[in-house]
Order: structure tokens, then C-alpha cells, then sequence
């Protein structure tokens, strides 16, 4: 239909060209010029939306084709024309002269399309230039991409199989070492050197371990457990038969369990003179005599307490200028009360130290606080009490003399304590005395194939003590730590003659010493009275006008506080 209608409009332009040349020719007149005006007011409103509809042609090649198809009928039209141009009136000719206009606006519209048309091509041309090199672009970091990541996963894989591999060679390293560990590492099986009938319906056996071991034991049925002291052990077991079989074992921590010693205990008596010991956990032995301290069950009544205080208090009124100081040592059951046989259970909370300790301090008597000062240090790294023996040790008897001469310091600064670094600390297996000999495994003297012993301290000053100080024994020799009797319990004056010390007269027990010499050596003038003498000499009193009394008393001894 549009080819038809081209047709017909390139047609009527023709016969309208040919009527114009006619009218040139023969001088026909078209009439005024209003109608050239019109016409061209007609062109100017049709152009605009002919321009338009060029905007949407086909390209150029469609266009030529259009115009050989109106060529090859040119012709026929021509005559067709040529016998009706006669006919044609003025009117006509307005008609010719506003096809005319349209024809030039449709040329100046071909035109510009093309043109348009070319300015298209060339933006649509650079669009697909921007499209394609951007597609290019993203195809090119795609690839890119591709490959990195291709590269990356490779290096990360190879990483993660590296890092995989030395894990599971370091797991497998542990796993192999802790099978190793657990099957070829054994805790040394104990051994046993003596087993002993005591008091209490029971019996100890007594040996040796690896060090930091904890033995497992198993008799009637039931089984117990006890922890070494540097490599000894003691078991109490609860029975009174003749012979009884045990299973023994040790453990360490990180070693397997040391295979089982089976062990007939047939426990031995000791003779009826040596006194009754109780086999506490832990390689700790206690006196049999400290256990009414530990039950609680001889407690002084408020009567006997309301007279010590009285009696305190006319004592320290009569001495005047002198100041009292008491020293009351704890029982080692009333620190460690977790090494006492289970079967022994405490009546209440308050014992007898405790009652005596309110009544000084009623009494306005200068005490030092052990029981608290002890619990304090109960796990330090050196022993406060031996566990063979009935006594405290040499640094227990050091904390008490620090906490002494810290008071004292306050009134005679000179006084003021040694370090703990003044001394040497000299750590061995020892005898402590008492307690081995009333078990009957020290006889009074010490070889290294001694059975019972124990790993302890002994102090010695690094400073020069004064000569009076330095001659007297405290222990029967460097290896047994027990009181030298032919010294230690006599009456004793000690002469340091320095003046801004203060003097002192010293009532005291076994206990007095581990502090015999540290003691002395804070004082310019010591008079030790007799060994569990605690009557005052007036005599001393008015011979050395001493600025202190001082009191040293263990528990087990608190009756002496009445005297």
C-alpha cells in the first residue's frame, strides 16, 4: 500500500512539473501571491511530522530501490499526463504549487534522515564499539578471575594440605608419644621396710616410693590412699590381726600406675615404754597426748578461765615495768587437721588454746597469734612441724621469732628481726627425734641405711653469732635434729653486752629450741630458766630487771599457763 501510494504521489508530482514548464511557456498566470503563501505555510506545518517519520526509514539500500521502481514506470504516466494537461484549471495549479513545497520539505526530509541516519550508524557504531570492548572487558576479567582463582585455590589447597599434613604428623607425633608414655612409663612399684602395731586398734606399715607418689591401698576390702614426703610413705590400717594381706600401688602424675605389690602385714610390738603414737595420712605421726587438744573434749571451764584471767592480770601488775609476751605453739593436729585418722571427730569448734588465748587477751596479755600466723603458712614451700618427730622445725620457730621481734621492734628498734636470707637453708633427709624413736626405728643414732627418715631444713647463720651463742649445741649433731639434752634443758645466761638491746628471762618448753640462738642474739642480756620450768625466780627478777618475760609453751602443754 505505501509503494501504491508513492507511486501515485510521484506521478501527480511529474504532471505537476510538466503543467509549470506549460505555464512558463505560454505565460499563464497563476493569480496573486496569497496562494504562494498559503502553500508555503502548508509546507512549513507538513514538515515537521514528515522529518519525523524519515527518523524511522529503512537504510539507505531500501530507499534506492523505491526510486528504480518509480523510474520504470516514468513513462507511461508521461502521456497520460500530457492529454489531460489541457483540462487542468488554476486551481490545479495551487494544488501543483503546494505538492511542490511538499516535495522539496519531503527531499529536505530524505536529506536529513540520511544524515541522521549516518549520525546514528556512527554513535550506534561507537555504542557497540563502547558494548563490545566493555563486554570484551568483562569476558577478558572473567577469564582473568578464572584463572587467578584457579591459581589461588591451587596455592590454597597446597597450603592447606601442608598445614594438614604437619597437623596430623604433630597429632600423630603426640598420640605415639602418649601411647609410649602410657605403656612404657610405670610408677615405681613401693616397697615396704616395717609395719607396726599401734594403740589404736591399728597398725602402719611403713616404706619408700618413687618421689610424689600417692599410694593406694586395699585391706578387708577397703581401700585408702596417702600421699609420700620425698619419697616415704606410711599406711595406717585399721585392724588387730596378727597377718593381713594388702595390695599396695603407686601413682605419679603423668605415669602410669606402677604395677601391684602384694604384701603380707604381720605388724611387730614395740615395747610398753615408749610412748602411744597415732599414724596420721600423709606420712604425718602425731602424740598420742595431743589427741584430747584436737577432740576439744578438755576444755577448761569458765571458772578455771575467769581465775586464769584474775591470775594473769595480778602477774603482769606485779612485774611492773616487765612486759609479759606469750608464745603458744599449736599442736601440728590443730594445723593439719586433715592428716587425723577419720575415725577421731572434733566436739565443736573451740579448744583449749582458744580459751587461753581470749583469756590473755581479757587479761591484757601480749600473745603471739600462732594459730593464725601457722594457718597462713601451712603450705609453704619448707615444713612448719616434722612429721617423725613431736616438734616444729627451724623455719615454723623462724616465722615465730619474725612475728616477735616485729613487736618488740616497736619499743627497741635495734631488736628489729634478721631477714630470711641471713641464713642458709640447708635442705637433707634428717632424724627429727621423738617420734622414730618411739616406733623403734631410730635408736639414737644416724647411718645413711637408716629406715625412718625425713627430708627437712636445718638453719645456720650466714652472720658471725656471738661466741656464747655459737658454742652451744642446739641438736645432738648436723643429721639428727634432736635437742642436745646436755644443753639445751639447763639453765642458761646469755651475755651479748650490746645496751641498746633490750634484756629478757625466757620460760619454756622443748619447743624453745629451734629459737635458742636467733633469740638470743635480738637481746643483750637471755636468762633461759630450766626447761619446762615456769615458776619466776624473784631472785633473776630482781638480779636482771628484765624488760620482757617471754612465755614459750606448746599446746600439749597449756596447763603450765596455771602455774
Amino acid at each position: 500500500m505505501v509503494a501504491v501510494m508513492k507511486k501515485l504521489i510521484f506521478m501527480f508530482i511529474l504532471f505537476t512539473l510538466m503543467l509549470t514548464l506549460l505555464a512558463c511557456a505560454g505565460g499563464v498566470d497563476f493569480g496573486d501571491t496569497s496562494s504562494t503563501d498559503e502553500s508555503s505555510s502548508v509546507s512549513e506545518d507538513y514538515s515537521d511530522p514528515s522529518s519525523q517519520e524519515s527518523a524511522y526509514e529503512e537504510p539507505f539500500s531500501q530507499e534506492n530501490s523505491s526510486q528504480d521502481e518509480s523510474s520504470n514506470e516514468q513513462d507511461i504516466t508521461s502521456e497520460d499526463s500530457i492529454n489531460e494537461s489541457e483540462e487542468v484549471s488554476k486551481e490545479e495549479s495551487k494544488e501543483t504549487s503546494k505538492e511542490t513545497s511538499k516535495e522539496e520539505s519531503k527531499e529536505t526530509s530524505k536529506e536529513t534522515s540520511k544524515e541522521e541516519s549516518k549520525e546514528t550508524s556512527k554513535e550506534t557504531s561507537k555504542e557497540e564499539s563502547k558494548e563490545t570492548s566493555k563486554e570484551t572487558s568483562k569476558e577478558e576479567s572473567k577469564e582473568t578471575s578464572k584463572e587467578t582463582s584457579k591459581e589461588e585455590s591451587k596455592e590454597t589447597s597446597k597450603e592447606a594440605s601442608k598445614e594438614e599434613s604437619k597437623e596430623t604428623s604433630k597429632e600423630e607425633s603426640e598420640e605415639e608419644s602418649s601411647e609410649e608414655s602410657s605403656v612404657e612409663i610405670k610408677t615405681e612399684t613401693p616397697k615396704i621396710y616395717g609395719c607396726t602395731k599401734l594403740y589404736d586398734s591399728a597398725f602402719v606399715i611403713l616404706g619408700t616410693c618413687e618421689e610424689g607418689a600417692v599410694i593406694y591401698y586395699t585391706a578387708n576390702g577397703v581401700t585408702d590412699f596417702t600421699e609420700s614426703d620425698n619419697g616415704y610413705f606410711s599406711a595406717r590400717i585399721k585392724s588387730t590381726s596378727s597377718s593381713l594381706s594388702v595390695i599396695l600401688r603407686a601413682e605419679v602424675s603423668g605415669k602410669a600406675s606402677s604395677d601391684n605389690f602384694n604384701y603380707t602385714a604381720k605388724p611387730k610390738s614395740v615395747s610398753s615404754g615408749q610412748w602411744d603414737i597415732i599414724a596420721g595420712k600423709n606420712y604425718q605421726f602425731h602424740l598420742d597426748y595431743t589427741l584430747a587438744d584436737y577432740l576439744h573434749n578438755n576444755l577448761y571451764s569458765q571458772s578455771q578461765l575467769d581465775g586464769l584471767t584474775q591470775k594473769l592480770k595480778n602477774r603482769q601488775s606485779s612485774f611492773g615495768d616487765t612486759e609479759i609476751i606469750y608464745l603458744l605453739v599449736p599442736s601440728p593436729a590443730t594445723i593439719y587437721p586433715e592428716t587425723m585418722p577419720t575415725e577421731y571427730k572434733q566436739n565443736g569448734s573451740v579448744s583449749r588454746l582458744d580459751q587461753v588465748m581470749d583469756a590473755l587477751n581479757k587479761a591484757g596479755i601480749k600473745y603471739i597469734d600462732l594459730k593464725s600466723l601457722f594457718t597462713a603458712h601451712k603450705n609453704d614451700k619448707y615444713k612448719l612441724y616434722w612429721k617423725t618427730d613431736s616438734h616444729w622445725t627451724d623455719y615454723g620457730a623462724f616465722l615465730a621469732y619474725n612475728e616477735l621481734f616485729s613487736y618488740i621492734s616497736e619499743k627497741y628498734p635495734d631488736a628489729a628481726p634478721r631477714a630470711f636470707d641471713e641464713f642458709d637453708w640447708i635442705e637433707d633427709y634428717y632424724v627429727g627425734g621423738d617420734m622414730s624413736y618411739y616406733l623403734e626405728y631410730y635408736m639414737g643414732y644416724y647411718t645413711d641405711s637408716l629406715l625412718m627418715k625425713e627430708y627437712n631444713i636445718r638453719r645456720e647463720a650466714k652472720f658471725v653469732m656471738p661466741t656464747q651463742i655459737s658454742s652451744i649445741n642446739r641438736y645432738v649433731s648436723n643429721k639428727i635434729l634432736t635437742y642436745d639434752k646436755d644443753t639445751m634443758p639447763a639453765k642458761t645466761i646469755i651475755n651479748t653486752n650490746r645496751g641498746t638491746l633490750p634484756t629478757a628471762i625466757v620460760m619454756r618448753d622443748s619447743y624453745s629450741t629451734q629459737l635458742y640462738d636467733i633469740l638470743a642474739e635480738r637481746f643483750n642480756l637471755t636468762c633461759y630458766e630450766p626447761m619446762w620450768s615456769f615458776s619466776i625466780n624473784s631472785n633473776d627478777m630482781a638480779k636482771y630487771n628484765p624488760d620482757y618475760i617471754i612465755y614459750i609453751i606448746v599446746e600439749r602443754n597449756l596447763d603450765s599457763v596455771f602455774s
